[in-house]
């Protein structure tokens, strides 16, 4: 079992912005072989969590992190997502 800690991107609608999120980043926690957990450690492509917020609407949210949305190595297992949750203010973009 093994920890790393990855970005997360929140995409709102077009017309919005993220004004402010209660974290940047969360802890994951995952389980798995040894070779698929060390492939999971040096990949460089899934240090970003990417989460869809476009239909969460605007004002103050809160955005769950879907264990789906974390990209881990076949026979990799999210074991846990530190936090669960994140907080985040919207606003629509200025003109």
């Amino acid at each position: 079992t093994l920890s790393k800690t990855l970005e997360v991107e929140l995409m709102p609608a077009g017309n919005q912005t993220v004004i402010s999120q209660s974290v940047d980043s969360i802890k994951v926690k995952v389980s798995g072989p040894r070779t698929a957990l060390k492939k999971f450690m040096d990949s460089g492509l899934s240090q970003l969590v990417s989460i869809d917020i476009s239909k969460k609407g605007m004002g103050d949210i809160e955005v769950e992190i879907p264990s789906s949305k974390i990209d881990v190595p076949f026979g990799v297992k999210v074991v846990s997502v530190r936090p669960t949750s994140i907080r985040a203010k919207v606003s629509k973009k200025e003109e």
